[in-house]
């Protein structure tokens, strides 16, 4: 698993991002650099009022971006959580069909 807060492995990812190729003809420069782009998001932690107004981490991704990935408005996600790294993943049944299980 790649750390991208390790530069060598940024650089490892850059150095492969350089070396993927699209056919000329099918793609300008500006639809080549969003494909090669879409890997890879640079986002910043910002600050937001929790329990008593105290200010805790947070991260918002919002964008066409995430439907392109798959991600759909309505969808349940799992995040999986470990010391400098989050994965999210679509939940691979519907909430519909883990309702009625409950019942």
């Amino acid at each position: 698993m790649l750390d991208l807060h390790s530069r060598a492995d940024r650089s490892n990812l850059d150095n492969v991002l350089d070396k993927i190729s699209y056919p000329e003809q099918c793609f300008d420069p500006i639809k080549r650099y969003r494909l090669e782009t879409k890997t890879h998001r640079k986002l910043k932690i910002s600050a937001q009022s929790g329990y008593k107004y105290q200010a805790v981490p947070a991260i918002r991704l919002q964008g066409k971006w995430l439907e392109q990935l798959g991600f759909s408005v309505g969808q349940e996600i799992n995040v999986q959580c470990q010391k400098g790294c989050l994965i999210i993943q679509l939940r691979n049944e519907p909430s519909d069909a883990r309702e009625q299980a409950i019942r």
